[in-house]
């Protein structure tokens, strides 16, 4: 009996993690936002100018990755504006937990199988 490869193109790709993780149904702009976050805190407006996205596009995707903890936000005056805006700010311990709790999701129970006896 021949062996045949079963790996296809797209497994060869495991070294791109952002690949990984939009194959794994993350959205991508949650992932540019928390790196673009990485640099500097900031607010809805210069998220959504930064990822490309519209101000309110942005919201429902801050409140996942807020109520996940990989983002935090404080409400402050910011400069340029008359009232006081949210200004979110990547939380890495947060972005770690989040991390190690989809390896868990991935690797829970994973055992090697049983080898057959020939």
């Amino acid at each position: 009996m021949s062996s045949i490869d079963t790996r296809s193109a797209e497994q060869t790709s495991l070294e791109d993690p952002i690949t990984v993780a939009v194959s794994l149904g993350v959205p991508i702009v949650r992932i540019e936002i928390v790196k673009f976050l990485r640099s500097q805190p900031a607010t809805i407006s210069q998220i959504a100018s930064a990822v490309g996205r519209t101000r309110y596009g942005m919201q429902s995707h801050l409140d996942i990755l807020e109520r996940l903890g990989a983002i935090t936000h404080v409400t402050q005056k910011v400069r340029g504006s008359f009232r006081p805006a949210r200004l979110y700010r990547v939380n890495p311990s947060g972005v770690e937990a989040l991390a190690w709790c989809l390896f868990d999701a991935l690797a829970d129970d994973i055992r090697e199988p049983p080898h057959e006896q020939l």
